[in-house]
């Protein structure tokens, strides 16, 4: 079971919200945290959650804004922890981390004659 602790502290017109993740489970796992007010802004996430992945036996923190008053509860939710691997699979990984395409100077390099050729994957 994933506990989830909230403070929350008003700054102008926004309340800044802590979470504590808390996982009592002896697995690692992904929880969703369902936020009410739609104009919430956590950091990189879709709009009204946030995912984390807390480890085993562990708490983690994350958190959030929102134009909702400090008092209104709840402000955040577990809506769904679901168990992910401690694993790490190699291909996925690299899936996940996209492409990488170095900039052609740093590889040819400022020097180099402006004749000069480069592989033909820096183009």
């Amino acid at each position: 079971m994933v506990t989830l602790t909230t403070t929350a502290i008003r700054e102008r017109d926004w309340t800044l919200v802590t979470c504590r993740l808390t996982n009592q489970r002896d697995d690692p796992r992904l929880v969703t945290v369902a936020i009410p007010q739609s104009e919430a802004t956590p950091p990189d996430q879709p709009s009204g959650t946030l995912r984390v992945r807390v480890p085993a036996d562990a708490t983690v923190g994350t958190g959030f804004k929102t134009p909702a008053p400090p008092d209104s509860e709840p402000l955040a939710t577990v809506e769904r922890e679901t168990p992910v691997s401690e694993t790490v699979d190699p291909a996925r990984l690299l899936d996940a981390l996209g492409g990488s395409r170095p900039p052609r100077r740093a590889l040819v390099g400022p020097e180099s004659p402006p004749d000069s050729v480069a592989p033909e994957w820096l183009s």
